[in-house]
């Protein structure tokens, strides 16, 4: 796979030269994760050492086909080892290793995990080909049909979510998942009574946790416009500033790993009980 991204003309001049520039800014961390969405719009990620980071900037990094094939409970899809992969598609044969290449203008450092990098990848099977089921793809192509009309599409993301905290201290064997079934979920409670729509003093129960959060999307630079109390208990709203699909659709994987992570990480740091955000899109 040696120079794969430049042997398959996978990026232009300007990428090259941005590269070269996230791979001098990635040189003092200590890991680097290489990001992708599976078709759920989860976030799989791995990972890597600064020199390894380095080489996957040009000649990509190996994955396993396995995230794009499974469901939401992590059970198999797909007779993936069947003639055309169960999919009646010849490249799936066998479940094929595919190579992601790192998108150098998607990288971030976190502000919630010290000395971590993050990048977005597209994903391509061994010989070039976009991938398949590749999100990205699929909506660059979408964007280039409406380019041809002389349409562009932007997108202002609203996200609604809920931030609860966790009542039960440890996972116990039924939270624990096995291959295509869920665990029962870990028991939590709301951090405030809802059903007072933007009530002042019910946003201020939270806003030791909206700091931190502000504070994340800030760092990342999504376009942060505001956070406010919705209805229900817990219930947050999040908006972001208008863009282009493609960077509002990396931005919003983006925003749901920090919120997920940034809430996880609060135990201990603030009075509350650990918190964790859970958004009504899974």
């Amino acid at each position: 796979m040696k120079d794969f991204a430049r042997r398959h003309g996978l990026r232009t001049e300007e990428q090259e030269r941005r590269g070269a520039e996230v791979a001098k800014e990635a040189a003092g961390l200590r890991m680097i994760r290489l990001a992708w969405a599976d078709p759920h719009g989860a976030a799989r990620a791995k990972s890597l050492s600064p020199p390894s980071f380095r080489a996957a900037l040009a000649d990509g990094y190996n994955i396993n086909v396995a995230t794009s094939t499974l469901d939401a409970s992590g059970g198999r899809v797909f007779a993936s080892f069947s003639p055309g992969g169960g999919m009646d598609l010849d490249e799936m044969t066998g479940s094929p290793n595919l190579v992601v290449v790192p998108d150098p203008d998607t990288f971030r450092i976190l502000p919630w995990a010290p000395g971590v990098g993050w990048i977005l990848c597209d994903e391509y099977f061994r010989d070039g080909r976009p991938f398949s089921f590749s999100s990205r793809h699929l909506l660059r192509r979408q964007a280039r049909l409406l380019a041809e009309k002389g349409l562009t599409h932007v997108v202002g993301l609203e996200v609604e979510w809920y931030l609860a905290e966790t009542v039960q201290e440890r996972l116990a064997a039924e939270n624990v998942n096995s291959p295509g079934e869920r665990g029962v979920p870990i028991e939590t409670a709301p951090v405030e009574p809802g059903y007072s729509y933007h009530g002042e003093t019910n946003l201020d129960l939270m806003q030791p946790v909206l700091d931190e959060l502000a504070r994340a999307y800030e760092g990342l630079d999504l376009g942060f416009r505001s956070l406010e109390n919705e209805y229900g208990p817990g219930q947050v709203e999040t908006t972001f500033e208008a863009v282009e699909a493609l960077r509002a659709a990396d931005n919003y994987v983006l925003f749901r790993t920090a919120t997920r992570q940034v809430c996880r990480r609060l135990d201990g740091r603030t009075p509350r009980r650990p918190c964790r955000g859970r958004g009504n899109s899974g």
